[in-house]
């Protein structure tokens, strides 16, 4: 994965509490109406779990950016077949905090 050196931030700690949670809840008989894909995307990409946990350790670099918590979410949104990867382990953190970058990136209109 390339990695987009203009908008660089740095990788806060793996949240592996969230992503244990996401599998656990994947696994949860009162989820099993929804696809497991969207257990994932739906408990990791709601606003108080992984994007919070992103906008806390980035907040104000993305705010000397002009960058705002509601186009943070949808730069994220975006991200959401590479938050299913890292999820299963797929993919590393590092990875998909790359990816989450070039979203925002892009997002912001750089590319």
């Amino acid at each position: 994965m390339k990695e987009v050196t203009e908008f660089k931030l740095p990788v806060p700690r793996e949240p592996v509490e969230i992503k244990e949670e996401a599998l656990r809840r994947c696994r949860d008989p009162s989820w099993s109406f929804l696809d497991r894909e969207k257990v994932i995307n739906i408990f990791t990409l709601t606003a108080t779990y992984l994007p919070k946990y992103l906008w806390s350790s980035w907040r104000d670099e993305l705010r000397r950016r002009g960058i705002p918590w509601q186009l943070f979410l949808r730069a994220i949104s975006r991200c959401d077949r590479d938050v299913e990867k890292w999820v299963e382990g797929r993919i590393t953190w590092e990875d998909l905090v790359n990816s989450i970058t070039e979203a925002l990136f892009r997002t912001k209109g750089g590319g």
